[in-house]
């Protein structure tokens, strides 16, 4: 039986896959095909449901996630074909997204600011654990910008 996911998934995939041939083997081994089958399929295999889940939720994120921990496999380590076959059709599924889609970008929008809020001291301990910095190193760096990670810029007065 398929959960409200895999449906959902289905939905997702049907109106975004049009052009060229997706083969999806599902974690309980059923198979679903997508798009006009103008091209060999690109195959590939979802091994649990949390995966499922992921795709729906957040696809831009999770594709690359499941990918690189293994949820994902792509036949034929045919990675390039699937990224050109998602490309190829990703300008026509942007005009008619899938309704949830909606939803979840205006939240991830509005919440965004309160997921990064940055200040100085949080700011110094993920320095610090990104790059393995003692206490001391770590509280030498200044930020000439507090607006975000991605703005500032470190110096570390080397005391040695």
């Amino acid at each position: 039986m398929t959960n409200i996911w895999q449906r959902a998934f289905d939905k997702l995939l049907r109106s975004l896959i049009t052009f060229g041939s997706l083969r999806v083997i599902m974690p309980e081994g059923g198979t679903r095909d997508y798009g006009d089958r103008s091209r060999a399929p690109v195959t590939v295999r979802l091994r649990d449901q949390a995966t499922v889940r992921h795709l729906v939720l957040n696809p831009e994120l999770a594709l690359g996630e499941a990918y690189m921990n293994g949820s994902l496999v792509v036949d034929d380590d045919d990675l390039q074909g699937l990224l050109a076959l998602i490309v190829r059709n990703v300008r026509h599924a942007d005009a008619h997204p899938v309704w949830w889609q909606k939803i979840a970008d205006a939240s991830r929008t509005r919440l965004r600011g309160l997921v990064q809020i940055n200040i100085v001291k949080l700011a110094r301990r993920n320095v610090a654990h990104h790059y393995d910095l003692s206490g001391h190193e770590a509280k030498s760096c200044t930020f000439t910008s507090l607006r975000s990670v991605d703005i500032f810029s470190i110096t570390s007065i080397a005391s040695e």
